[in-house]
């Protein structure tokens, strides 16, 4: 430990062995936060764009259970779940493309129109199965945390 005091003052990053007590080098409190901060420009950009893409992809599981409503000849229902997919892919992307805080409300309304469909189709077919309603719902927690989180990022 002494050699790298003693380095550090050759180097002229510090003066004294007793500016290692001042603040600048104690360690930062965390504190937690739902939010954590991203400082650096290049990270938050880099994990911006996966939040995203993330939101994208999972756009792609109101098209696939289109497919099957279709395929069940439910084509009213599979039509609209076909609609809603894409424009929930269309929406992501533009918001890929430009972080608006106007492309987050709409997704954070389509993500509410999707869980109150599913939930009442779900109570509609008389589903007793706990897990048919919390899987729902935790995946329409997630992107919601990722929308909030998007919109901290965009600050």
């Amino acid at each position: 430990a002494a050699e790298a005091v003693r380095e550090t003052i050759l180097r002229g990053l510090i003066n004294s062995e007793q500016d290692l007590f001042s603040d600048n080098f104690r360690p930062e409190e965390r504190k937690f936060s739902l939010f954590p901060a991203v400082e650096n420009d290049y990270f938050r950009t880099k994990f911006t764009k996966s939040v995203i893409r993330i939101i994208m992809f999972s756009g792609f599981i109101p098209v696939v259970w289109s497919a099957f409503a279709i395929q069940n000849e439910e084509l009213v229902k599979g039509i609209a779940t076909l609609i809603f997919g894409v424009a929930w892919i269309t929406v992501s992307y533009l918001l890929f493309k430009n972080l608006k805080p106007q492309l987050l409300l709409v997704l954070t309304v389509l993500i509410i129109i999707a869980l109150v469909f599913v939930i009442r189709n779900l109570i509609e077919n008389q589903s007793t199965v706990f897990i048919n309603y919390l899987i729902p719902v935790f995946l329409g927690g997630l992107i919601l945390y990722g929308l909030g989180y998007l919109n901290k990022l965009r600050k």
